[in-house]
């Protein structure tokens, strides 16, 4: 740390206007040749604009879009770099502010570019973080001097000497073989997704292979920048072994499990399969680790590849994409059942995802309580299109032809014997409250009214009269 501070103040003591006057010469160059730069890309911009209305192919749009900014930096790139050869070869000077300037412009473009093929501004602003400063210090000439600082921070492991320098350069080097490997995987899918004689599955297969490959050639590069032996790690050999045995055992399982899956081509991308656990949908993609099952809900799974290789699977359009649909039709048993049949193979032959090679099948199967059964059987050329439509649509045809033709779809029916009188309560509506409630007034009425004549007649005597009898003696 003392050093790389010691040599900032060192080249800030030794400045004085004498020695600064070339490299200000040398800053009016290289703004002034930036300025032209600009004036330049401006002039072929505004002529050269390209409009959707030209007539351009499709690759030579994507140069133009790809180009058009970055022709600042390319142009005062080259500027620069004529300056330098003009200053060092016919006067015999060696300039440093159009070199390191120039190392500045090709870090941001190189900035520029990433940001065109990543299309992202997260991607754009983390590489800005280490390009701008790394360039910043070689303008500087404080590179080296980093440099070791930061190779004091390290520590021995057998023979390797690891460091924070070796640290970040392989941190840096990774995420960007990384990033470089997704975008050539990318392309390669694709590129092969255009081409119609593969089918689904071998483009799988190649894209995968190609991944593996690059990612294996990616790790060897990584650990040659770095300078590191594999063989100097031999002492840490056994416990890494033991850690991937634990660790690594499912992604192993089912990255191999897809491998076979792809090979043995027993599940394919558009096939429609059943879980053992209920799950139906289609299969969407199979990747290294898990294969995507979108069902008809629009839910997507990621089912581990191992399920399809440890589990019971129902693929439903393994060798053909056809189904059988299944229904029961009833009819009354007054209704004429022939006719009847004859109608209901006429609706699923009407249906134009009825299969044209499978007959339709209406077999009569019990005389219910109620009804006649028919147990209707017909197939769909395309099941991935769904069961539940084109029965739906048979079910309604049936329901039409029937009524045309007057044919009962019966319900059941019971009857009621009642034993005795039975004591039937309802709630009066308003107009039967409001009548019943007049009546009771009146009745009150009436009651009182009697009652009142009765107090004001007066009492009245009986005549009683009683009959003598005469008792004879015997």
């Amino acid at each position: 740390m003392e050093n790389f501070i010691n040599s900032i103040t060192t080249k800030l003591d030794a400045i004085t206007f004498e020695s600064a006057l070339p490299y200000i010469q040398q800053f009016a160059l290289v703004a002034l040749v930036i300025f032209a730069a600009w004036g330049i890309s401006s002039f072929l911009t505004r002529n050269f604009h390209y409009s959707e209305d030209d007539d351009q192919t499709g690759i030579f749009r994507k140069i133009v879009s790809l180009l058009s900014p970055l022709v600042w930096p390319i142009i005062a790139y080259g500027l620069l770099h004529l300056l330098y050869y003009i200053q060092t070869t016919f006067l015999n000077f060696e300039p440093i502010f159009p070199y390191r300037t120039g190392k500045l412009i090709l870090a941001w473009l190189f900035i520029r570019l990433v940001t065109l093929i990543a299309k992202k501004r997260a991607a754009a602003s983390m590489v800005a973080m280490v390009i701008v400063p790394i360039t910043v210090l070689h303008m500087l000439g404080l590179w080296d001097d980093f440099k070791s600082f930061l190779t004091e921070f390290g520590m021995q492991i057998g023979s390797v000497n690891v460091n924070a320098y070796k640290v970040a350069q392989g941190i840096l080097l990774i995420t960007l073989l990384f990033w470089l490997i997704g975008r050539i995987n990318s392309l390669i899918d694709t590129g092969l997704r255009r081409s119609k004689k593969l089918s689904a599955s071998n483009r799988a297969i190649v894209t995968k292979m190609a991944q593996i490959g690059m990612y294996v050639v990616g790790f060897l590069v990584t650990l040659n920048v770095l300078g590191i032996d594999l063989t100097s790690l031999a002492v840490f050999s056994g416990a890494v072994r033991v850690g991937l045995g634990f660790g690594l055992q499912k992604i192993t399982s089912n990255f191999i499990s897809g491998l076979i899956l792809l090979f043995e081509k027993s599940i394919r991308q558009g096939d429609m399969v059943e879980m053992s656990d209920g799950t139906l949908g289609t299969i969407r993609h199979i990747s290294a680790r898990y294969t995507l099952v979108e069902t008809f809900s629009g839910k997507e799974i990621m089912v581990p590849n191992e399920d399809f290789i440890t589990q019971q699977v129902v693929n439903w359009t393994y060798s053909n994409a056809g189904g059988r649909i299944g229904m029961t039709v009833g009819v009354s048993y007054d209704a004429d059942i022939k006719k009847a049949r004859a109608l209901i193979l006429e609706a699923i032959k009407e249906h134009p995802d009825t299969s044209k090679d499978d007959e339709p099948a209406v077999h009569l199967t019990e005389f219910a309580d109620s009804s006649v059964n028919f147990q209707v059987f017909f197939w769909v050329e395309d099941i991935i299109k769904g069961r539940y439509r084109p029965k739906s649509d048979v079910l309604f045809a049936i329901w039409d032809k029937f009524h045309e033709h007057d044919i009962e779809i019966p319900f059941p029916q019971r009857d009621l014997h009642v034993k005795g009188p039975i004591r039937i309560e309802r709630y009066l509506t308003d107009e039967e409250a409001e009548e019943a409630q007049k009546k009771a007034k009146d009745k009150a009425k009436k009651e009182k009214d009697s009652s009142k004549k009765a107090d004001k007649k007066p009492a009245t005597k009986k005549k009683t009269t009683s009959k003598k009898t005469t008792k004879k003696d015997s």
